[in-house]
């Protein structure tokens, strides 16, 4: 058998649910990725504890410094992928 395949979650469900995905996630080694839409609906140190948080600028704003380490930033219809340094620097790399 293959890698985990990543656990998805996203804001427009209850944040117990949202809790359950990211600890299924941890137990069985795979990546948990986050859509925090709406934006502010999840705490942001529930979205800090996933791998990758797909965002929209107001979603990335809503999170302030609480940021999962990879940082998919959608704008519009050219996506790019923020990867967090350990300053809290920005790299943006277009995909």
């Amino acid at each position: 058998m293959g890698s985990p395949l990543p656990w998805l979650a996203q804001a427009e469900v209850p944040v117990r649910a949202v809790e359950r995905t990211l600890t299924a996630a941890r137990a069985t080694g795979s990546l948990a990725v986050v859509n925090p839409s709406p934006a502010g609906r999840l705490p942001a140190e529930l979205v800090h504890r996933f791998d990758i948080a797909i965002v929209n600028q107001t979603e990335l704003e809503a999170l302030g410094s609480r940021r999962p380490p990879t940082v998919v930033l959608t704008l519009g219809v050219v996506p790019a992928v923020y990867t967090l340094a350990a300053r809290n620097t920005r790299s943006p790399q277009s995909i």
